[in-house]
């Protein structure tokens, strides 16, 4: 009997513990931050870019999807609008002549690295969940926050 209830036990903390586990990582994402640790060009005309990224919905075969959250508690990844706060800090340029990174983005990138499906407003099922502390999220800004996922992706390829 003692093992039934210790095996219970045992399923019921197996089932809550991702969400024991899931970590947030704060991002500041701006044209001109003060402490930025990276400066990336992300554009859907980009030269000689470093990443291809299909983004859009309905991606077939799609290797990260992504959704937006208005529960910051749900979310693995938080866009902040204070640099204080950031874990990383990353300077969006589109003019920059020598960026860190540069990623080509659309729709219909033709070869792409990567494929993000954006899922919306609160999905059902999603691998990344964002919040924002913004009132809106560019293209740009998503695929700035997902840049861990898109490496963490990219080398287990």
């Amino acid at each position: 009997m003692n093992r039934f209830f210790l095996f219970c036990y045992a399923l019921a903390l197996s089932s809550l513990f991702p969400y024991f586990l899931q970590a947030q990582s704060t991002v500041f994402i701006s044209d001109n931050p003060r402490n930025s640790q990276k400066t990336v060009k992300i554009a859907q005309e980009v030269s000689f870019p470093d990443i291809k990224v299909r983004l859009g919905r309905d991606i077939p075969f799609e290797d990260i999807t992504v959704g937006i959250t208005d529960r910051r508690n749900r979310a693995d990844v938080i866009l902040t609008d204070q640099e204080i706060q950031a874990e990383r800090s990353i300077r969006l340029d589109n003019e920059a002549a020598f960026p860190d990174l540069r990623i080509l983005y659309g729709p219909e990138v033709s070869f792409p690295d990567i494929r993000i499906e954006f899922r919306g407003h609160e999905p059902l099922r999603a691998d990344v969940l964002i919040y924002t502390e913004n009132t809106t999220v560019s293209e740009q800004e998503l695929i700035a926050a997902l840049l861990p996922y898109i490496r963490r992706r990219m080398n287990t390829d």
